[in-house]
């Protein structure tokens, strides 16, 4: 939990790092996982190669936001 409400707070704070959230996209909590996905689609929306390795990860709820957020990313891309 603390963790989370970490990564959480930066993201409020506007203080992403891309290195930082790609780091956790391997992280061993699949909350961490799920939520570094979830803010790295939406904030940083280069990262969609990223992402898609997220596609095959053991959890399903990491699964469907990596799904979602390549989703949203590819219709974004699509509409410019």
């Amino acid at each position: 939990p603390k963790r989370l409400g970490a990564l959480w707070a930066l993201e409020g704070l506007r203080a992403i790092e891309p290195g930082d959230i790609k780091s956790l996209l391997s992280d061993a909590d699949r909350n961490i996982r799920r939520e570094a996905a979830r803010v790295y689609g939406e904030h940083l929306p280069k990262g969609i190669a990223d992402l898609a390795r997220l596609s095959d990860d053991d959890d399903p709820e990491v699964r469907a936001e990596s799904h979602a957020l390549q989703a949203a990313l590819a219709a974004e891309q699509a509409s410019h």
